[in-house]
């Protein structure tokens, strides 16, 4: 394994990191997952490398981020249509590029989706705590140095070889991707206080519309719905998941996220889909979504046919080898 660093970072975005698919098994002792907010594009990052899908990816949020390549290895990218360039050449995402030693790399938002997922052949080296590589900024913990990336940050990868050529031409490309200013649909399916909210609410149907503000981050996006129900329900703390909607007392919505609390104390009366999660993790604020409500039936299906897509590409990727 090498100890000469991959890139340097010239300038970071606002909120990137390090994230791999989430520290799951300590939610009773008040530790959040994190881990990636858009699994499936991360997944596709590190397929399209033939990495294992969950090894550690950086996640850049509407990030203007620029680096320095310190030596030679293939990057993939996933997820928002950020344009990307490599001296000053357009790469596509969602498609394998080598870098070679002092190229320079800068990525800058564009109009679809909100996080862009980068993998490196191998794997970013990270440190891990309680089995996960994901970075937590509130307890210090995991990717690089529990933080932020920063200028000056000097990020290794795990390994590097060489890939055949028919490898370098594989291309994914995310269609869920929402469009700024373009209404999105969530779906979502009820949760154990959703009598609750449909004895108050007069349209329990597929008709609720809301606008993601920017009080949203990955401990969760707050939703200002188009008619608000307020109401005074009192609950009990409980355990709560990634995708919970939460009804505040002034009718609006927080859907929980990637950094979300362990426990919740507002009536918890739905929960995204997890083959929805993906799209919501791309919504920038200000967008508007309509949500819709399906059955357990439905999101099973939806999930299946997600991870289904997954393996037709990451048997594609495994052909190129042979």
């Amino acid at each position: 394994m090498s100890n000469v660093p991959t890139i340097e970072v010239i300038k970071a975005g606002p909120d990137d990191r390090i994230q791999d698919m989430g520290r799951f098994g300590y939610q009773h002792l008040g530790i959040p997952p994190s881990g990636v907010m858009d699994a499936h594009a991360a997944s596709v990052a590190n397929i399209l490398l033939n990495n294992s899908a969950s090894l550690p990816v950086i996640e850049l949020v509407l990030s203007f981020a620029k680096w320095r390549i310190l030596c030679r290895t293939y990057i993939s990218t996933a997820g928002a249509e950020v344009e990307i360039k490599l001296n000053g050449k357009i790469q596509q995402v969602g498609q394998v590029f080598a870098v070679e030693k002092d190229d320079e790399l800068q990525f800058s938002p564009s109009s679809r989706g909100a996080r862009l997922y980068v993998a490196v052949q191998g794997g970013w080296r990270s440190e891990v705590w309680l089995g996960s590589a994901s970075t937590d900024i509130w307890l210090n913990r995991g990717g690089h140095q529990g933080r932020r990336l920063q200028s000056g940050d000097l990020l290794m990868a795990q390994a590097s070889f060489n890939l055949p050529e028919i490898f370098k031409r594989q291309f994914y490309r995310c269609d869920y991707l929402p469009k700024h200013e373009v209404i999105t649909t969530i779906r979502m399916i009820p949760a154990p206080e959703f009598e609750l909210w449909s004895k108050q609410s007069n349209y329990t149907q597929n008709n609720i519309s809301g606008k993601v503000t920017t009080q949203s981050n990955r401990m969760g996006y707050h939703v200002q719905l188009q008619r608000p129900i307020a109401h005074q329900h009192e609950m009990q703390s409980s355990p709560i998941t990634v995708g919970a909607i939460e009804w505040l007392p002034n009718g609006n919505w927080i859907v929980l996220m990637s950094d979300h609390p362990t426990t919740g104390g507002y009536p918890w009366i739905g929960t995204v889909i997890t083959a929805d999660l993906p799209r919501l993790a791309q919504i920038t604020p200000g967008s508007i979504v309509e949500w819709e409500w399906v059955d357990i039936d439905k999101a099973v299906q939806l999930l299946l046919e997600q991870r289904r897509n997954l393996q037709i590409l990451q048997h594609a990727i495994h052909e190129s080898f042979r």
